[in-house]
C-alpha cells in the first residue's frame, strides 16, 4: 500500500447528489466505486460533512431527511473513515493569510495534508494556494490507468 492517502473534500460527495455536472458525475462515481474495491483508505471529516448538509440545505434547499440519508451513504462507504487532528491554530493562520473558504483552512491545517502523505481530492483550485498536494477524481482515475 502506498504511504498516502487520500483525503475527500464536500465537493466530491456533492457531485453524485446533485448531478449538475455530467463529467465530475462520472469521474466521482468511478472514483468511489474504486475506493470501495481497491482503496486507499481515504477520509472524510466532520467539517466535510457539515460542509455537505449545509450547501444541500442552504442551496438546493433539500428536505433534513434527505441530507441525513446522504450523510450517512457517506459515512457507510466502504474504506472511508473520519479523520480528526486538524489544527485550528494553523487553520486560522491559513485563513486570514488565504482568500479561502475556512473549512478549506482546516482541512490544510492537517498534519499529513501539511506533509503531503494525503492527497486532497478536491476540484477546488483554492488547495492551490495552500502548498498540498490536490487532484480531481479524474486525475486520479487516469493515473491508475
Amino acid at each position: 500500500m502506498k504511504e498516502f492517502n487520500y483525503f475527500i473534500d464536500s465537493n466530491v460527495f456533492l457531485r453524485p447528489i446533485v448531478k449538475d455536472d455530467q463529467k465530475k458525475l462520472s469521474d466521482c462515481e468511478k472514483f468511489f466505486k474504486q475506493i470501495e474495491k481497491f482503496g486507499p483508505i481515504s477520509f472524510i471529516s466532520d467539517a466535510v460533512l457539515a460542509e455537505i448538509a449545509w450547501v444541500l440545505r442552504s442551496f438546493y434547499k433539500l428536505e433534513r431527511e434527505t441530507i441525513a440519508g446522504s450523510l450517512v451513504r457517506i459515512i457507510n462507504i466502504k474504506n472511508i473513515r473520519i479523520l480528526n487532528g486538524f489544527k485550528a491554530r494553523e487553520a486560522i493562520d491559513l485563513y486570514q493569510k488565504h482568500s479561502i473558504k475556512f473549512v478549506d483552512a482546516l482541512i490544510a491545517s492537517h498534519p499529513k495534508i501539511q506533509s503531503k502523505k494525503m492527497v486532497v481530492i478536491s476540484y477546488d483550485k483554492d488547495f492551490d494556494k495552500l502548498g498540498v498536494k490536490r487532484q480531481t477524481p479524474g486525475e486520479v482515475l487516469a493515473e491508475k490507468k
